[in-house]
C-alpha cells in the first residue's frame, strides 16, 4: 500500500513537472514570436511582423505576451497598414479582455480616438478618410513640413465632413505657423471653433491663437482667446507682455535720452562732433571681446547667437559714445571721479 501511495505521489510529481515544462515551454514559444514581430517590424515588415502578433495571440491568449502583441498589432494596423477599422477593434479588445493590463488605459484611449476619427455612424468611405489621415499623421517624421501641409490642405479639402478635422486643423495650423504663415494659421484655428464636435481642441485651438497673437504683439486679441478658452495661466502672461511693452517703451526712452546727453556733452566740451568719428580706448577694448561672445553664441543657438549680437552692438555704441564725451572732457581740462561715475552708470 504504501509502495503504490508513493508511486502515485511520483506520478502526480512527474505530471505537474511536465505540465510545468510544457507552460514553460509556451510561454517560451511566445516570447519568441513576440520578438520575432518586433524584428520583423524593425526591418520593415510591417504585415508579417503584424501576422506573427496575431499568431501569438490566436494561439495562446492567456499568455502574459498576448496582451502586449494584441496591442503591438493594433498599432500595426491603426500606423503602418492602413486598416483603422481593424486597430480599433483589437484595440477595445484588450481593453476589455485583458482589464488589467498595463496596457489597458492606452488601448481604451486609442480605440476612443480612432472612434472620433471614424465618426459615429461609420458612413460609407469614413474608413478610407481615416486611413489616410493616419497614413499623414504617422509619416510626418518621413517628409518635409511643407510636405506635410500639403498633405493635409488637401486631405481637408477633399474630406470637408471628417469627424476628426477639429484635430487636423488644429495640427495644421500649428505647422503652417512654424512655415511663417501666420494668418493662415490663425484662420485655421479660428475655424475649429465652427465646427461639429470640436469638443477638446476647440479650447486647444483657442489657446493656440493666443499664442499666436501674443508673439504678434496684439495682446488685446490674445486676451480675448485666452478668456474664451477658460486659460488662467494664458491671461498672466499676457499682463507679462503688457508689462514688458511698457518696459521696452522706457528703454528706449532712457536709451535714446543717454545717446542725446552724450552727443550734447562732445558738442559742448568740444564744440562740434568731430570727436564722435575717433574710436575711444574703451571702444577698441571692448571690440574684441564683443566679438568673441557674439561668434560663439552662434556656435551654440541661431536665436541665442542673435540676442548676443544686439546686445554685443548696443554695448559698443554705448562704450564709444561715453568714450568720446570723455575724450572731449578730458581735452578741455579733465574728468571729475562724479561725471565718470556717471558715464558708467549710463553706459
Amino acid at each position: 500500500m504504501t509502495f503504490r501511495l508513493g508511486l502515485s505521489v511520483a506520478a502526480i510529481a512527474v505530471i505537474a513537472v511536465t505540465l510545468g515544462m510544457g507552460s514553460g515551454i509556451v510561454r517560451a514559444d511566445a516570447s519568441g514570436e513576440f520578438y520575432r514581430g518586433t524584428d520583423l517590424e524593425r526591418d520593415g515588415r510591417d504585415r508579417e511582423a503584424a501576422d506573427a502578433f496575431r499568431a501569438l495571440v490566436k494561439a495562446a491568449p492567456a499568455d502574459p505576451f498576448a496582451d502586449d502583441a494584441l496591442f503591438e498589432l493594433a498599432r500595426l494596423e491603426e500606423e503602418k497598414l492602413g486598416d483603422p477599422v481593424a486597430a480599433a477593434h483589437d484595440y477595445e479588445r484588450l481593453a476589455r479582455d485583458y482589464p488589467d493590463s498595463r496596457l489597458a488605459v492606452r488601448a481604451a484611449r486609442r480605440a476612443e480616438e480612432l472612434g472620433k476619427t471614424l465618426g459615429p455612424d461609420a458612413r460609407p468611405g469614413a474608413a478610407a478618410a481615416a486611413s489616410q489621415w493616419g497614413r499623414i499623421f504617422y509619416g510626418f517624421a518621413g517628409r518635409s513640413r511643407s510636405e506635410t501641409i500639403r498633405l493635409l490642405e488637401r486631405f481637408l479639402a477633399e474630406n470637408p465632413d471628417f469627424p476628426d478635422a477639429a484635430h487636423a486643423n488644429t495640427w495644421l495650423a500649428t505647422l503652417l505657423r512654424d512655415e511663417g504663415r501666420i494668418a493662415d494659421a490663425l484662420a485655421r484655428l479660428r475655424a475649429v471653433a465652427g465646427l461639429p464636435g470640436a469638443g477638446e481642441w476647440r479650447p486647444r485651438a483657442l489657446r493656440a491663437e493666443a499664442e499666436i497673437l501674443v508673439g504678434t504683439g496684439d495682446l488685446d486679441g490674445a486676451e480675448a482667446a485666452y478668456r474664451a478658452a477658460g486659460a488662467d495661466d494664458g491671461l498672466q502672461q499676457v499682463a507679462l507682455e503688457r508689462w514688458r511693452q511698457r518696459a521696452t517703451v522706457l528703454a528706449w526712452i532712457v536709451i535714446v535720452a543717454a545717446a542725446i546727453a552724450a552727443a550734447v556733452a562732445v558738442r559742448r566740451a568740444a564744440g562740434s562732433f568731430w570727436p564722435l568719428l575717433r574710436a575711444p580706448a574703451e571702444l577698441l577694448y571692448l571690440l574684441p571681446v564683443a566679438v568673441v561672445f557674439a561668434a560663439a553664441g552662434l556656435t551654440e543657438n541661431a536665436v541665442l547667437g542673435h540676442a548676443l549680437q544686439i546686445i554685443c552692438a548696443g554695448g559698443l555704441a554705448a562704450a564709444w559714445l561715453s568714450g568720446a564725451a570723455l575724450d572731449a572732457a578730458r581735452a578741455r581740462g579733465g574728468v571729475t571721479l562724479g561725471r565718470a561715475v556717471a558715464h558708467a552708470a549710463i553706459a
